[in-house]
């Protein structure tokens, strides 16, 4: 009989936690005392709310069992919260940080691509293109006034492949000066709803035409500069792995 081989220890719940917790606690040390009074305020509330009901033994082990998940949830979603705002700060300011958030994103909603479609080789600013039912994104990384041209082209190029219809093009300049949204804040504006979608199928159109025009242009990346790093990083490290 042939031996078994051992199968690779799955993650659970709370080895998972254990990782988003010292990955946090580099950068934010406070986040222990949230994460336990997370815990700890909707169990004890839990627990107060039985007492009126003079429960039965068995009725207590529910009421005990229900307090414990009722806190464990509220503690995962603190520490989610306070373990992303720590990647987002370990990515801001890197080539690439606006590339990592929109590639996080679900990809049912948004359609990115994993490469930027232009790159200044000089100041590393650049732009990514996406789509969604709401029209095509154009998000730029770098001072407002050193992409805006390139922005302009970018939109002339996108109504080329769709003239003749009123497709949105919604343009997102990240960044941390005025006017400009912040890495941290970027999901937060995607996520911004708008009168009048695409229906499937012209989304399916859409992306078609727009996969055409990345074809034709054949654009590269620049040597030294590599957008998917901070992806990388930015994606092991909301998981805190």
């Amino acid at each position: 009989m042939a031996d078994e081989q051992k199968k690779p220890r799955r993650n659970n719940i709370f080895r998972q936690m254990k990782q988003l917790y010292d990955f946090t606690r580099q950068d934010d040390p406070q986040v222990t005392a949230w994460v336990a009074g997370a815990f700890l305020i909707p169990f004890v509330v839990v627990i107060l709310l039985g007492l009126p009901f003079q429960l039965g033994w068995f009725a207590w082990i529910l009421n005990v069992i229900l307090a414990f998940m009722v806190g464990l949830l509220a503690a995962t979603f603190v520490l989610s919260r306070r373990s992303e705002t720590v990647g987002y700060k370990r990515i801001e300011g890197n080539p690439g940080a606006a590339g990592a958030v929109l590639q996080s994103l679900s990809k049912r909603i948004y359609t990115f691509e994993e490469q930027p479609v232009w790159v200044d080789p000089r100041t590393k600013d650049m732009i990514w293109r996406g789509t969604s039912l709401y029209g095509v994104y154009l998000v730029s990384e770098g001072p407002t006034s050193r992409v805006a041209k390139a922005v302009e082209s970018e939109k002339a190029k996108i109504r080329r492949v769709t003239q003749g219809s009123n497709i949105r093009i919604i343009v997102i300049n990240t960044g941390n000066d005025e006017g400009q949204v912040r890495i941290s804040q970027l999901s937060k504006a995607m996520r911004k709803r708008y009168k009048g979608t695409l229906t499937s199928d012209e989304l399916d159109h859409l992306n078609g035409r727009l996969r055409t025009l990345q074809r034709m242009a054949g654009m590269g990346i620049p040597g030294g500069i590599d957008p998917r790093a901070a992806q990388h990083q930015s994606r092991r490290a909301m998981r805190g792995r």
